[in-house]
């Protein structure tokens, strides 16, 4: 599989711009220790869209390279789900068995220069016409990759899914990836925290942690901290099944058309080389 031109992409693809909005004030909530965290981790619970023209493409930290993409296609009467690493020299831990495909991790498993292997791509599943196919119906399923800021740097990350081959359905639910060049993670380590808007410190995002905003809004905290719970409603530490919407605050009645971004570091300047 060949990697697609990502400019092509870019009028029908659902974007995951990750921005962290630095502002001075006593109002700005700093979220996640921006400045020192080592591991910087996302809730998302993104479907990838059933269709060729519908991928998702992670960018991890905003800097107009996509990092991940994810893909929920329709190949050869199949449905095919794939991922690809678009930069070199970004790889992906998987496995050749006739064909490339990727590995589906345990919690807790190692992903670094010694485990990941010499992939960039590989395919999820593709029904009978991929039989060493690890993701055919999966939940909660682990895959580990490195992607390149500048030209050579390369760091280390995770991602977790749901797929249901079958059905055509695919669940992006949360990944992290560790800040430190070269330095590896384990899948699901979100790091020690915190974790922006769990007001509680018990590094769940959830119920209690609104009710505490309420009690706190105007003095301990500010609208900028229920955007951060908005986000991660549902995620951190012993994460809850999937979220299927995030509770509306009807003092607010936010909208959140995507996933509200962060940016935890600036890419190099100099353009990595596409992956062929």
């Amino acid at each position: 599989m060949k990697a697609r031109n990502l400019r092509q992409q870019r009028l029908a693809t659902t974007k995951l711009r990750l921005a962290c909005v630095l502002a001075a004030g006593a109002a700005m909530s700093m979220c996640c220790n921006c400045a020192e965290a080592a591991i910087h981790y996302y809730v998302g619970y993104i479907e990838v869209a059933l269709g060729s023209e519908q991928p998702i493409n992670v960018n991890f930290e905003g800097d107009g390279y996509d990092d991940i993409v994810l893909q929920n296609d329709v190949a050869n009467g199949n449905v095919f789900q794939s991922l690809y690493i678009p930069y070199s020299p970004g790889k992906v831990a998987g496995f050749s068995a006739g064909d490339d495909y990727i590995s589906d991790l345990p919690r807790g498993a190692a992903v670094n220069a010694t485990t990941i292997g010499s992939l960039w791509q590989g395919t999820l599943a593709h029904g009978a016409l991929a039989p060493a196919s690890q993701f055919n119906d999966v939940t909660d399923a682990f895959i580990g990759f490195a992607f390149p800021i500048g030209p050579t740097n390369l760091y280390y990350g995770w991602l977790r899914l749901d797929v249901d081959n079958a059905a055509g359905t695919m669940l992006l639910k949360d990944w992290a990836y560790e800040d430190q060049l070269g330095v590896g993670i384990a899948t699901g380590d979100v790091g020690i925290g915190p974790i922006a808007g769990d007001f509680d410190g018990n590094l769940r995002v959830d119920g209690a942690d609104f009710l505490r905003w309420q009690r706190g809004l105007g003095t301990t905290y500010s609208t900028f901290d229920l955007f951060d719970w908005k986000r991660n409603y549902g995620g951190g530490l012993g994460l809850m099944p999937t979220v299927s919407a995030v509770p509306e605050p009807a003092a607010f009645g936010l909208a959140a058309a995507g996933a509200i971004a962060m940016m935890y570091k600036d890419r190099n300047a100099a353009k990595p080389a596409r992956q062929e």
